[in-house]
């Protein structure tokens, strides 16, 4: 390990970091020049996302965050975040009187998608500096973008929540890092967790993971409660607060695909249960603290369980056979990541393997017990992230950020061995070797053995501003098609490619799969 170990960014390598950042995005605003100038965003999220801004600039109530122009006139419901909005209306607004609406617009999906990036790239090089020591963190702020899961959430006119979950779960993973003010660690990755779960429940298992590794490390040293008391009671709060603060009574009743009240009285049992242990009873024996972790844990899942048995079948337990089965077993980034292919499967599970090696070597030969608490939380969240990864493709921007430091290590550790070698050629090619096995660089190679064939396909979505010659009406479109539709004309669509709809979009994949008498009735 560096032996000139620091758990803090200098200035040089926050201006490394800086240099970097500023160089990535002009080379990504670049490389989409012609998107840009065309607002020919990514993704459907992206134009439904802005199109929810201009609606709720326009006049729209914070608390509704529907589509009234998806499914008329019932209106689309949708479970989105408020607060993913505040950035992009904060830029339109902002630049509005010198730039118009429409610049304004452009401006800010390229602005956010920016700004997410650099901060991903700040918290990543902060982890591995307290990981693996500065020097090294700028290589790891550089490896998360060049990775294939991780860049594409935050490229330009990405204006989705994507980016922005991965910058809540790392600053929950930074916060736990820090070993010298347990309740501000646990404070700080309370509000962080809790911002993830607002924007998406896909944040649940990692946030019980979280709760999992203080919970164990007050288990095995009862002067570590503060931590846990802290990121459980500033998680309830900041749960409280996001959600009330965000959605139109946000407890009145059992909803499977946000933290609904069944949730959060599981959480509030918990909260209640480590006022206990306080108790002088439980600095003792860890047996008797692990009664007591044990209790609370089971009458937390038995009250789940009892208040919503419905939920287990997860957010997307309502949908029809249909509708599962043309839609949602197709969604790309819904599916594990070995039904990607084996290219996909090497090059994104390549590079958590990696790091997950590093996190396991840097564990072992850690120097000091500070480390070793560090490394083995480090570990224990790249692997929970990691196998959801592979059962979930879309949680892998979140297991590359965590698996990267674990991966420079492996670097680290390769390059200071090849620089003692003797021999020039060997010296060169393990120097050259060690810096790129700390990057995805490697295994996404593997990527061609199963790549799909070129896109030919898109022309349709390019004429849709033409349907702005059309008399306004509802256009009965794919799924994958209405939202840009709606973003760029002023046609009302029957659905979109968001589950809270999904009679509607029952009735699309219906028509476009029947004969043309069923179709047309």
């Amino acid at each position: 390990m560096n032996a000139a170990w620091r758990d803090t960014l200098s200035r040089r390598e926050c201006a490394i970091i800086g240099g970097l950042w500023a160089a990535l995005a002009l080379a990504y605003i670049a490389i989409n020049w012609s998107a840009i100038g065309a607002m020919r965003m990514p993704d459907a999220d992206d134009y439904l996302r802005l199109q929810q801004v201009r609606d709720w600039l326009a006049g729209q109530a914070w608390f509704d965050v529907s589509q009234h122009r998806i499914n008329p006139p019932t209106g689309g419901a949708l479970h989105w975040s408020r607060l993913v909005d505040l950035p992009i209306a904060f830029f339109i607004v902002a630049l509005r009187p010198f730039l118009g609406q429409a610049q304004a617009e452009m401006a800010a999906s390229v602005i956010v998608p920016m700004l997410t990036l650099g901060i991903i790239m700040a918290l990543v090089g902060a982890i591995a500096a307290r990981l693996v020591g500065r020097t090294w963190a700028p290589l790891a702020a550089l490896a998360v973008e060049i990775s294939g899961l991780i860049y594409p959430p935050i490229l330009p006119l990405r204006v989705d929540h994507h980016g922005w979950q991965i910058v809540a779960a790392l600053t929950m993973f930074w916060a736990l890092l820090d070993e010298t003010r347990p309740r501000r660690s646990g404070v700080i990755a309370g509000i962080a967790a809790a911002l993830w779960l607002n924007i998406s429940l896909e944040a649940l298992p990692m946030t019980v993971c979280a709760g999992a590794i203080v919970a164990v490390r007050w288990l095995l040293d009862a002067k570590d409660l503060p931590r846990l008391q802290a990121f459980i009671w500033t998680l309830l709060a900041a749960v409280f607060v996001f959600e009330t603060g965000t959605i139109r009574d946000a407890w009145s009743g059992v909803e499977c695909d946000r933290f609904s009240t069944p949730y959060m009285l599981a959480l509030a049992l918990v909260a209640a249960g480590l006022g206990f242990a306080q108790l002088k009873i439980f600095n003792g024996d860890w047996r008797v603290r692990l009664a007591l972790g044990g209790t609370i844990a089971l009458a937390a899942g038995g009250l789940f369980l009892i208040r919503a048995p419905m939920c287990l079948a997860g957010p997307f337990g309502n949908l029809e056979p249909l509708t599962r089965a043309i839609w949602l077993d197709n969604v790309a980034e819904s599916k594990p990541l070995w039904a990607s292919g084996l290219g996909f499967l090497i090059a994104d599970g390549g590079f958590a393997l990696v790091g997950c090696i590093g996190a396991v070597w840097a564990l072992r030969i850690a120097a000091d017990a500070q480390q070793r608490v560090r490394w083995a939380t480090a570990l224990v969240l790249s692997l929970a992230a990691t196998a959801l990864m592979m059962m979930l493709v879309r949680m892998g921007g979140v297991a590359h950020a965590f698996v990267a430091p674990g991966a420079v290590f492996v670097g680290c550790e390769l390059f200071t061995r090849a620089r003692a070698q003797q021999a020039t050629l060997v010296r060169v090619l393990g120097t050259v070797f060690a810096i790129l096995i700390a990057t995805p660089v490697l295994p996404f190679m593997a990527i061609k053995i199963d790549a799909p064939p070129p896109n030919v396909g898109g022309s349709c979505n390019r004429d849709i501003p033409a349907l702005s010659a059309l008399p306004t009406g509802v256009i009965f479109a794919p799924l994958d098609m209405s939202p840009q539709i709606v973003a760029q004309t002023a046609h009302s669509v029957v659905a979109t490619g968001h589950h809270r709809n999904h009679a509607a979009m029952n009735d699309v994949i219906r028509a476009f799969t029947s004969d043309a008498d069923t179709a047309h009735a």
